[in-house]
């Protein structure tokens, strides 16, 4: 067999060349913030004000022992981590579905004043939103969701944002025909939601519900705002860093407990990563 070479011209060396060395430096750029807080949550306190940028000589992992004893509002590190798990699960499920369901309908199903319902769902992305903290507020005070962690996740069911888009756009790529496949065999509506539909954009619904929970595990907003005696390990960290550096354990523990913060994901990465990368979507049914 001829073998197939490919000769690049100067061209396009130079710009390969510019693009691997400016996503060497943009690598760089975010690796090293991460280092700075590895490094130094295996330092003492000591060592740590000694020399920021040195690497540790004696490693102290009694660090991360105490950071799992610090505490926020009567709440140690471990029930934060595990506050934030229900939370992001229950919001990031509640986001998901309910943006699936909408732009499974919106994108498969003709019915009037479907545009209309599209259109505002396209509009309000692009037009903000200010000073309807204070109504949000009131609203789920007023239903009871306020420190509840097992309700505010309604909060989060609205249908529409960032995600529906996205998963809109997949739904109108997958051929119709497995659906009508489905009716003929006398499947209803939602099976075929649930059981052809879904399937169908698996890889589309993972990053957006794996974006959902980064997003989510980081916030520390909206615990503050409506879960303030229920704090997740995102509010929780926010808080600590005066209270860490003075009362509890010092910087270094404060550091080790940031890089607790981000293991979740890391791992959560690592199981998801096949999935995310294996976006492939087929039209129409093959005999």
């Amino acid at each position: 067999m001829q073998k197939l070479t490919k000769r690049w011209t100067k061209q396009e060396i130079t710009v390969i060349l510019i693009t691997y060395v400016f996503l060497l430096v943009f690598a760089i750029w975010y690796i090293m913030p991460l280092l700075f807080v590895v490094t130094n949550s295996l330092k003492s306190v000591m060592a740590f004000n000694e020399n920021v940028l040195a690497l540790p000589k004696v490693f102290e992992f009694a660090n991360y022992k105490r950071a799992l004893s610090l505490t926020y509002r009567n709440t140690n590190l471990i029930q934060m981590f595990l506050n934030s798990v229900v939370f992001c699960a229950l919001f990031s499920v509640a986001e998901i579905f309910s943006s699936s369901m909408s732009a499974y309908v919106l994108s498969k199903y003709e019915f009037r004043g479907r545009k209309v319902i599209l259109s505002v769902a396209m509009i309000v992305q692009i037009i903000p939103i200010f000073g309807s903290g204070g109504m949000s507020y009131l609203i789920l005070s007023r239903l009871g969701m306020i420190d509840n962690i097992w309700l505010i996740w309604i909060s989060g069911a609205s249908g529409f944002g960032y995600t529906f888009l996205i998963i809109y756009s997949y739904f109108k790529n997958v051929s119709w025909e497995y659906a009508e496949a489905a009716f003929i065999d006398g499947a209803g509506n939602f099976y075929v939601f649930i059981r052809i539909m879904l399937p169908m954009v698996t890889p589309a619904l993972l990053t957006m519900w794996l974006s959902a929970v980064i997003g989510l595990w980081g916030d520390y907003l909206t615990p503050m705002l409506y879960l303030k005696n229920t704090p997740t390990l995102a509010a929780g960290i926010y808080n600590l860093k005066s209270l860490a550096a003075f009362t509890q354990g010092g910087t270094t523990t404060y550091f080790a407990a940031l890089v607790i913060s981000i293991i979740p994901l890391v791992i959560m990465y690592l199981f998801t990563q096949r999935g995310i990368f294996s976006i492939k979507l087929e039209g129409g049914i093959k005999g």
